[in-house]
């Protein structure tokens, strides 16, 4: 077997707490090639170690996950962005309520169906 590919699905299995997108930067920055790093993130995948639908993660990723699991008052979803920590959050803080005015218009329309 190949050592990048030894060396990516040991950084994968270390790293596997932490978003997709992260995961790949940390293969980046040990100059795994991108075949074999991708190679080695599908295999995790098929695995069942990371998950089919693995995305880049970060603060969109859990406020879309959080907006998914059920309707959202608006008072939790202020406190949900008001958690956030950085400053891209806050500067596109519009953006996020009006993502989370449709979601909630869409699951008005589920539970009134």
């Amino acid at each position: 077997m190949d050592k990048h590919y030894e060396q990516a699905v040991l950084l994968i299995e270390e790293n596997m707490d932490k978003p997709l997108k992260k995961i790949r930067a940390i293969l980046v920055l040990e100059d795994i090639p991108s075949k074999v790093a991708e190679a080695a993130i599908k295999a995790a995948k098929d695995e069942g170690q990371l998950p089919e639908n693995a995305r880049a993660g970060g603060f969109a990723a859990g406020f879309y996950d959080f907006l998914a699991d059920e309707h959202q008052s608006d008072t939790a979803i202020m406190e949900y962005l008001m958690a956030a920590e950085g400053t891209n959050v806050m500067r596109n803080e519009k953006h996020y309520l009006k993502i989370a005015a449709l979601v909630n218009a869409m699951w008005d329309k589920v539970e009134s169906a």
